[in-house]
Parts: structure tokens; sequence; C-alpha cells
């Protein structure tokens, strides 16, 4: 098993099929506004690919952040790139300036792509992990 596996196939279908499932979800769960906005400007969740794919080093500046990531995504659940994606997306900062851009697809596109260039530091530890494993799937059967 490899935690790229989904991101190294012939193509992304698979993996974008996996964010919109687990990602869209989970934002609902602990951030219904942005959930809510993110739907009525008809955004899919498809702005962090890139931050899955290479675990954020093609979007973080800060290369000892960078290492410290790999180290963090190496040793924890291969689905914790998308956790950090959604804590990312939730963060009070973050979420503030999605709510105050325009609900236009470009604009907003462009915000949530550069969320992690514009960000000083990522705080890993302010993820519980066991909100997500406590978090009731069957409010999944939305998506």
């Amino acid at each position: 098993k490899s935690h790229l596996g989904d991101a190294s196939k012939t193509d992304f279908l698979q993996l974008r099929t996996v964010i919109q499932l687990i990602l869209m979800p989970l934002l609902n769960h602990f951030d219904s506004e942005v959930h809510d906005y993110l739907a009525a400007c008809e955004m899919e969740p498809f702005f962090l690919l890139s931050w899955i794919i290479t675990w954020f080093s093609h979007d973080i500046r800060d290369t000892s952040l960078v290492k410290r990531l790999f180290d963090v995504f190496l040793v924890s659940h291969p689905l914790f790139s998308i956790y950090l994606a959604l804590a990312m997306v939730c963060h009070h900062n973050n979420r503030e300036e999605i709510l105050m851009t325009e609900c236009d697809f470009a604009a907003l596109h462009v915000t949530l792509s550069n969320l992690p260039k514009n960000s000083d530091t990522i705080e890993i530890s302010s993820i519980n992990n066991n909100d997500y494993y406590s978090f009731n799937s069957s409010s999944a059967e939305d998506y």
C-alpha cells in the first residue's frame, strides 16, 4: 500500500471522487457555513487537488515546513492530507477570506488555491484526529 496510491493512477478520476466524497461531508460537519457557500457557488473541492497530490509541497513556500509535513504524512493515516486541507479551509482567517470572496467560480478558485501560499504557518497540532474519526459517515449519504 502507498499513501500516494490514488494520486499515481493513470488519471485523477478516482482521486477526485475520493476528495469529493470525503471532504464535502467533513466540511459540512465542521463548517456548514463555508460548505453551503461553496455549494451555492458551485465550487467543487478540486481546488485542493495539487495540495493532495504533492502533499502541499507545490503550494507552500517554506521548505522546512514542507519537510515537517512530509514527516507527518508518512507516519499518519493516508487520508491525513485531506484532513489537513480541511483544517486549512476551516481555519478562521481562511474561512473569512473565503466567505468575503465574490461568489464567482474563477475568483473563488483563486482564493482557495492560494490558501497555502498565503499561510505563514499551518497548525498541525490544531487538528484533532478523534474529531475526524468520530465523524458519522451516515451523514455523507447526501453526496
